[in-house]
C-alpha cells in the first residue's frame, strides 16, 4: 500500500478579508518571519502596543496573493484600532487552525 503526500493542498490556504471599499484580499500563510513578528507582539509594552499593531496589520494586509501594497499612511487613514486588532486577531485564529488542520 502506498501513500500520497500531496503538498498542493497547502498552496491554496489563504485567510479572505474584506477590505472596507468591498474588495477582498486574500492573505496567504504565515512565513517563518510572520509568525516570529506574531509571538513577539504578545510581549509588548503598553507604549508600544499600537506601534506594533499597525506593523502586524501592515505586515498581514501585505502578504495577500493579489499583490496589493498597503502603506502605513493607507492603513491609518481607513483602519482604526479596532479594525487592525480585528485583522490581527483574525489572522492568529488563522495560524491556529492550520497548526490544528494542517491539510484543511
Amino acid at each position: 500500500m502506498s501513500k500520497a503526500l500531496d503538498l498542493s493542498l497547502f498552496v491554496n490556504q489563504t485567510l479572505d478579508i474584506t477590505m472596507p471599499d468591498g474588495d477582498i484580499i486574500h492573505v496567504k500563510k504565515p512565513t517563518q518571519n510572520m509568525i516570529i513578528k506574531l509571538m513577539a507582539f504578545q510581549n509588548v509594552e503598553e507604549s508600544k502596543a499600537f506601534e506594533a499593531l499597525d506593523e502586524l496589520c501592515l505586515l498581514i494586509l501585505n502578504a495577500n496573493k493579489e499583490g496589493k501594497v498597503f502603506t502605513k499612511d493607507w492603513i491609518d487613514d481607513n483602519f482604526d484600532w479596532t479594525m487592525k486588532s480585528a485583522v490581527v486577531q483574525a489572522y492568529s485564529e488563522f495560524i491556529n487552525e492550520l497548526q490544528a488542520n494542517p491539510n484543511s
